[in-house]
């Protein structure tokens, strides 16, 4: 995991083949990454926009990198890519918000 400010970088691995909503949710898993406190936080999903599947999928290991766009109190907005382990392939990208317990 590399993790700076506002980029985070984060291995996922899948039991199998991932579909567009495994992948969307493993982005919004990652972003706990950027999660600096000791305290565990519960967060939601809200929103997921401009999701592209790029190529197909032929693997069960992406690396996901991560961007903090946005944060107005405890909401969260993120845009994310997820390439091959090598990063030779941009297999997916877009954007979701999460919204975390207060």
């Amino acid at each position: 995991m590399l993790l700076e400010e506002r980029y985070a970088e984060v291995q996922c691995e899948f039991k199998i083949l991932p579909t567009l909503g495994m992948f969307i949710e493993a982005a919004a898993q990652c972003a706990a990454a950027f999660n600096q406190e000791a305290q565990v936080k519960v967060g939601f999903l809200s929103m997921a926009k401009n999701v592209e599947l790029l190529e197909e999928v032929h693997e069960k290991r992406y690396l996901f990198q991560l961007i903090k766009e946005a944060e107005i109190q405890n909401y969260k907005q993120f845009s994310f890519e997820a390439y091959t382990l090598n990063k030779a392939l941009k297999v997916l990208q877009g954007q979701f918000t999460l919204v975390l317990e207060t």
